[in-house]
């Protein structure tokens, strides 16, 4: 793991999540992407959670397109769907500005402000993937 001051990686069954704290740098990011496709618990599918828990963060435009950018390149193995989760208002316009970059990357990428309604969004939306089918409830008999 990179400086643990700035980002810590955890691998569930599903969801892979990045906390990212202090001053973000393009190197951590792309560091802590490494580090969850290396793991030994990574799953081909797995969701993508970031936690923001970061200060001094305000992006310009194109260094938001570079980090989605790199982001896609990142997680062609991984499911789609992005979660944010936000604490202030003001990350919260930021990552609607990754949502809409993401976008042309093929990426749904969705703020929140609660890490369980991030986590429920995610595994709602792997219920179609073929990587983790979820399967049909039995009948009676």
């Amino acid at each position: 793991m990179a400086d643990a001051n700035r980002y810590e990686v955890r691998l569930g069954d599903r969801i892979a999540e990045i906390e990212i704290t202090g001053t973000p740098d393009p190197k951590d990011l792309e560091a802590a992407l490494a580090e969850v496709l290396s793991h030994k618990g990574f799953r081909l599918g797995m969701s993508l959670l970031f936690v923001d828990r970061t200060t001094g963060f305000n992006p310009d435009r194109p260094r938001i397109e570079a980090a989605v950018a790199m982001i896609a390149g990142s997680t062609r193995q991984m499911d789609n769907h992005i979660a944010v989760v936000v604490e202030s208002e003001s990350h919260y316009g930021i990552a609607r500005g990754f949502a809409e970059c993401a976008e042309s990357h093929d990426l749904i990428l969705m703020p929140f402000r609660e890490i369980e309604t991030a986590r429920n969004w995610l595994i709602a939306q792997q219920s179609d993937s073929r990587y983790f089918p979820i399967p049909p409830t039995p009948g009676p008999g």
